[in-house]
């Protein structure tokens, strides 16, 4: 390995500091891990020093010696040689930390350069973005927070609410009843929207996605059955009130007043910040799309759809499906609080649920996504016979651990594939007690 990734001088200089000043142990001891030492004699001296600590004794030469006695007695003694005060250890606590995640980076490179083979570049990008982060999240120094701590961010966060003048506390989604119940779309939360096959959750979850962007609410979606190209023809039928079918045969070329309707939607389409990934210009692996989700996190989108999780592809494969599911649903549950996003996936729900309204119990078989999920909605109507304008349909909201739950009323239009809330005289009646 390069030498230029490890430094035996600052693992002697910063055990030196310990050893000549026991206060600084706790800080040290908060940011470096026994494993970030290159050198294992010196590894094991720092072992030596946190169990001394953390077992209340004083960390000294004699101490020292008597427990680490592996460690030759010449080599504990020499360590505070070039140490003329402890006030250092910071510097070398940094430097370590910094060589630690230098070779953790080599070697991850060197193992991904050994295990590409030209056909898994997307899987290894993947990997090593996942691997990073982990390096990082490692890294950052951990905080021990008390109720005086816990207590202190409570009175900042219920003094900065009272300066708020938006009127939800999440996202709004366009759907009014829908954000009274909720208290807008919970922001650092993963969110299920489950229905049988073919109900409407891909039509809905585009029509609340297009809505929030019209709001300035930066959003993604990831759509592994669907092309982006239908998706605008669907928001442009939606909005418009033209079938889709009229669109893409040219049956509106004549008409002004379309053409205008047209016009106006795409200009909105077009001013909005959306980002859309499908097949043909994504991927269903798991790991690419985690990857994205936290580049795209970078540059500030808030929300992400995922249509469907039935479809992504996992890693290992060695995993029976409803494992594979749990530690998908996992991983977006993890992602969206660190990154303090709002996930939105899309769930399809067993045909033997036909005939009868959804519920959580159709979900737990399903690799723990109801226990994963901080949210879970339903979307539940009768099949189109083919001639209806609309179909009464509910939004079922089963689970919400910050908020109420309930049912909502909308009106399907299969022809341009269109939700409109059925609106009722009190929409917060529909709130549970919580």
């Amino acid at each position: 390995m390069n030498s230029n990734l490890y430094n035996k001088d600052y693992e002697e200089c910063l055990l030196g500091c310990m050893i000549l000043d026991n206060s600084c142990i706790d800080a040290v001891q908060s940011k470096i891990k026994p494993e970030y030492f290159f050198y294992e004699t010196y590894r094991k001296v720092y072992t030596a020093i946190l169990e001394l600590c953390n077992s209340h004794h004083v960390v000294d030469f004699i101490s020292l010696s008597n427990l680490c006695k592996e460690v030759p007695v010449s080599t504990i003694a020499a360590l505070t040689n070039n140490v003329s005060t402890a006030s250092t250890f910071e510097y070398y606590t940094e430097q370590i930390t910094n060589l630690y995640l230098s070779r953790s980076v080599y070697n991850l490179c060197k193992n991904a350069v050994q295990s590409m083979n030209g056909q898994n570049i997307t899987e290894v990008l993947g990997l090593m973005d996942s691997e990073i982060t982990k390096c990082l999240n490692g890294t950052s120094e951990s905080t021990k927070e008390t109720t005086k701590t816990i207590v202190e961010k409570f009175i900042k966060e219920v003094e900065d609410a009272s300066k708020k003048t938006d009127k939800y506390l999440g996202y709004e989604t366009g759907f009014e009843q829908l954000d009274d119940m909720m208290d807008g779309l919970p922001k650092g939360t993963l969110i299920t929207l489950g229905a049988r096959p073919s109900i409407g959750k891909s039509a809905f979850a585009a029509q609340m996605m297009f809505n929030m962007a019209e709001k300035k609410i930066p959003c993604a979606m990831f759509s592994l059955e669907m092309s982006n190209m239908s998706q605008i023809y669907r928001r442009v039928s939606a909005e418009t009130g033209i079938k889709s079918y009229f669109l893409k045969h040219g049956m509106v070329t004549k008409s002004m007043s379309q053409l205008n309707k047209i016009q106006s939607c795409i200009g909105k389409i077009y001013d909005s910040d959306v980002y859309l990934f499908d097949t043909q210009n994504g991927s269903r692996n798991l790991n690419w799309i985690l990857t994205t989700i936290r580049a795209l996190s970078k540059v500030g989108v808030k929300v992400f759809f995922i249509d469907h999780i039935g479809l992504i592809s996992h890693p290992n494969k060695s995993l029976k499906r409803y494992e594979q599911i749990g530690d998908m649903t996992m991983q977006f549950h993890d992602l969206s609080q660190k990154l303090g996003t709002t996930i939105i996936e899309l769930c399809q729900l067993k045909r033997e649920s036909e005939g009868k309204k959804p519920s959580l119990a159709d979900l737990r078989e399903s690799g723990d996504i109801e226990q994963n999920s901080d949210t879970c909605m339903f979307l539940h109507r009768n099949r189109a016979q083919g001639n209806e304008i609309s179909i009464p349909t509910e939004l079922i909201v089963a689970k919400n651990r910050d908020g109420g739950c309930g049912t909502l009323n909308f009106n399907f239009y299969p022809s341009t594939t269109k939700f409109e809330e059925v609106k009722v005289q009190n929409p917060m009646e529909h709130k549970s007690a919580t």
